[in-house]
């Protein structure tokens, strides 16, 4: 209201950038809307880094949702409103309400709100029914997480559009954000509901022997997942569907990416006895190896940007077979970029190629017109051999269990020389001497580091309901 009256009576430059701002929902794409918003507020953005600082935290939260809501539907009333405060014959009143001696708070709810009460009106009930219906802003800022973010209109899309939300958004809205990306970047990660039914099947082929014999599988229970120490949790989003999958009702409390203290509770869910004894193991163990991942990587970025806070941690395709998604949200989550997915996606050549020719640099510009939208990168076990592939014209060399000071000293070297060169750390990183590597290279390759470790311990406590 107040900003409503404030654009009918001024013509200033601020009151017009104002007016600008707030009729943007009505001309951008939701999706982008929140999208910006996402960047703005997440923990990267301006306004996020305050609110970490503050100890808060708006995005993936129910404030997230109403700011959507208020997003959306605020232009639809700000206008109605806007055109009856600035009916001449509203104005000629309001003139005369102040000849006449009153105030203008007094003229204002004695004469221009009962005489503009039908615009303000209808535009509450326009602006009401649009933030009922908001999908693409509270889906990109609140992330749809069941039992906390999730609203009437995302359950109705997602049940009325379910090959989009089940390849795209999971059953959870499968969308993880980290604050550990290098630009505190949204992203989309998508694991069907094949792989999650796979899983099950592994450990429950058709009945649990043990609820059945005692005769407890109607009994209603639940579960709260906590983590006994402080680490960065993922696989939540996993779980819950593991659980839902198994007809309990999965509350995620904190989604992947974020940080938890020991004892914080995570993950709710209910349901009974045999549904929940059914499955909760291999929730448990999903949760356990992806946030055990998800921490070794958050503390290898965190001790290579101590020293050079532009370099990326990259995962290869070095993970345990069949785990390749959850290994590579894990890895996500604790802030890594993506190496290489597969063989299909990148052009690497290692020593196990090499052997089978007899000139290994005369074939570096055959492989770049075999393809050449793709890079041509090679693995070299010293610098002479990394200087010969980048004068062959190689795009990119990972430098293979380099010292510190002889990375160091080739990368002046080849730089000077290719200065678009990307130079690559791998073999024998790990958190203690990250930092050593991070100040002469771009990226820091983790070939198994991360992905073989301890896994964290996430407690499922059970009780009766």
């Amino acid at each position: 209201m107040p900003a409503a009256l404030w654009f009918s009576r001024s013509r200033s430059l601020c009151a017009r950038a104002a007016a600008f701002f707030i009729t943007l929902p009505l001309v951008f794409p939701p999706i982008a809307l929140g999208y910006m918003l996402l960047l703005l507020l997440g923990r990267g953005g301006p306004l996020g880094s305050a609110e970490h600082y503050l100890g808060l935290r708006l995005v993936f939260s129910q404030g997230a949702v109403i700011l959507s809501a208020f997003v959306a539907g605020l232009p639809l009333f700000v206008r109605p409103a806007q055109a009856a405060f600035q009916e001449p014959g509203i104005i000629k009143l309001e003139e005369a309400s102040r000849v006449l001696g009153c105030g203008p708070v007094k003229t204002f709810f004695l004469v221009t709100m009962p005489l503009a009460r039908r615009s303000i009106f209808s535009g509450l009930l326009l602006a009401v029914a649009r933030a009922s219906g908001e999908v693409g802003i509270t889906m990109m800022l609140g992330g749809n997480i069941a039992g906390r973010t999730n609203t009437l209109s995302l359950e109705i899309f997602r049940r009325g559009d379910q090959p989009l939300s089940a390849a795209c958004l999971g059953q959870h809205g499968d969308i993880l954000c980290s604050g550990q990306t290098a630009k505190g970047e949204l992203m989309m990660f998508y694991i069907s509901d094949g792989y999650i039914e796979e899983l099950i099947h592994e450990d429950l082929q058709h009945m649990d022997l043990t609820t059945l014999s005692m005769g407890i599988e109607e009994v209603p229970g639940q579960i709260t997942a906590l983590p006994k120490r402080g680490c960065l949790l993922a696989g939540v989003e996993e779980a819950a569907r593991i659980f839902e999958k198994c007809g309990a009702e999965a509350e995620i409390l904190i989604p992947s990416g974020t940080r938890a203290e020991g004892g914080e509770s995570c993950l709710i869910v209910r349901g009974t006895a045999g549904r929940l004894h059914a499955c909760y193991k291999l929730a448990q163990n999903v949760m356990e190896y992806s946030s055990g991942i998800a921490t070794r990587t958050a503390a290898m970025l965190e001790a290579a940007r101590a020293e050079n806070p532009g370099i990326h941690v990259a995962v290869t395709r070095k993970h345990f077979p069949g785990a390749k998604a959850l290994s590579l949200k894990a890895a996500l989550a604790g802030g890594a970029s993506l190496h290489r997915l597969g063989l299909s996606d990148s052009i690497l050549a290692f020593d196990q190629h090499r052997v089978f020719t007899d000139d290994f640099t005369a074939l570096i510009p055959r492989m770049a017109e075999a393809f050449p939208e793709k890079k041509i990168e090679a693995e070299a076990d010293g610098p002479e051999e990394a200087m010969s592939y980048l004068r062959a014209g190689a795009d990119m060399v990972q430098c293979e269990r380099f010292a510190p000071e002889a990375l160091s000293a080739f990368v002046k070297e080849a730089k000077s020389a290719f200065p678009k060169a990307v130079i690559a750390a791998a073999g024998g990183i790990n958190a203690d001497n990250a930092g050593e590597y991070a100040g002469a290279v771009f990226y820091i390759l983790v070939r198994s580091l991360v992905y073989f470790g301890k896994p964290e311990d996430i407690k499922m406590k059970f009780s009766r309901i």
